[in-house]
């Protein structure tokens, strides 16, 4: 017996901002969390103060490969910092400086 719910044959993400993507989408996202992640992991054994001061190079080590993920003005840099003060604060278990 066949089920009546049959997979998509293509994933179509909602869009929260844009328009709708293809599953492309969703393995660019998650290449930048691994590539963000890999550059905290780096950096694990640092401070919060030391990684904090390592904000730009960190930028610029995504920011070839995760462009669309990454606004590369100066103002951006807070944004930015929230997403590596997450992901170090859910590696390290230690607070990101304010």
């Amino acid at each position: 017996m066949k089920s009546s719910r049959q997979r998509p044959k293509q994933c179509l993400p909602p869009p929260g901002h844009g328009p709708v993507g293809d599953g492309s989408v969703l393995e660019a996202q998650k290449q930048f969390s691994v590539g963000l992640r890999a550059e905290v992991e780096k950096r694990m054994a640092k401070s919060p103060e030391e990684v904090q001061k390592e904000m730009e190079a960190i930028r610029q080590a995504l920011f070839p490969r995760h462009a669309q993920y990454i606004d590369a003005t100066p103002k951006a840099l807070i944004p930015f910092e929230a997403q590596v003060a997450q992901v170090y604060e859910e590696m390290t278990g230690k607070d990101f400086p304010k």
